[in-house]
């Protein structure tokens, strides 16, 4: 009888061994997840792989597992320490990129804004933004848009250009000895030349205190023959008299005929001519022959 009490007690340690050690046997994800927060090591710039490595394995354990994860806090250390040098500075650059949107010849702020962010970043840091890419498309995009802008588009007698306050229109374009006006008892006469004439109907609203040779009609150019011409003149002539137009600020009653010329040689006469300039801003181009 004491032989079979001996016996079962031995038993019952043997089983109460077995199972202590079953529970000091170490969980092998447990385990695992340990020894990814310890590959971290010093946090740098390229740890964030590790710290990623390490932060998935650690959310893929229950919340038992989690608890018996003993250098947790050590993941939690890690993650602030990168964020802080370097998560946050890098989703700005992110963010700002992702801000650009659709690119238009509206969007150079916003891509110049991205790119100083971005050209703040060390070389390193920079192969981290995920979305550089999009800048470098949205940058020639841009590129290409301002490109297409900057060609003059076709301006015929009869089209207008019109902003909130003034319209645009010419009536007329041509190359002449003579630039004369039916109420002018003067005119400008070439002798040896010849004038190419850009005539316009102008129309501000009162008040407007632009002048039409800053804000209206500039980088003005007529090229023939392979040469360019700028020295133009803008004449109007409200009586008897033509009077300049430059550096003149109207009272906008009422529509205001322009004449815009430039002398040309002789040889231009009834010859090919044409003449880029900026209305209101936008770039143009009239054909005269």
């Amino acid at each position: 009888m004491n032989a079979i009490r001996s016996l079962s007690a031995l038993v019952a340690a043997a089983a109460l061994c077995l199972a202590l050690l079953g529970c000091a046997a170490a969980d092998p994800a447990v385990q695992s997840t340990e020894n990814a927060i310890s590959a971290i090591g010093d946090v740098g710039l390229s740890s964030r792989d590790a710290i990623s490595a390490a932060r998935e394995a650690y959310d893929g354990l229950s919340d038992a597992q989690r608890e018996k994860v003993g250098n947790a806090d050590k993941l939690t250390e890690a993650e602030a320490l990168w964020e802080d040098e370097y998560g946050a500075k890098l989703s700005q650059v992110v963010s700002a990129i992702s801000a650009i949107g659709k690119v238009t010849l509206e969007s150079e702020a916003a891509v110049s804004h991205a790119e100083s962010l971005y050209n703040l970043l060390s070389t390193d840091e920079k192969v981290l933004v995920e979305n550089r890419d999009d800048l470098f498309a949205a940058r020639k995009e841009l590129s290409k848009l301002e490109e297409e802008a900057a060609k003059p588009k076709p301006f015929a007698i009869g089209d207008s250009v019109d902003s909130g306050k003034w319209h645009v229109e010419l009536v007329d374009a041509y190359t002449s000895t003579e630039v004369a006006d039916a109420n002018a008892l003067t005119s400008f006469v070439s002798e040896s030349g010849t004038f190419v004439v850009l005539e316009f109907d102008m129309l501000a609203d009162p008040g407007t205190r632009d002048t039409i040779d800053e804000k209206v009609l500039t980088d003005i150019c007529a090229r023939w023959n392979g040469q360019e011409y700028r020295n133009f003149d803008m004449q109007y002539a409200p009586g008897s008299l033509f009077m300049s137009a430059k550096n003149t600020i109207f009272d906008w009653t009422g529509t205001l005929h322009l004449y815009l010329f430039a002398e040309l040689p002789r040889e231009a006469l009834g010859d090919l001519v044409t003449v880029d300039l900026k209305v209101l801003g936008e770039n143009k181009q009239a054909v005269i022959q």
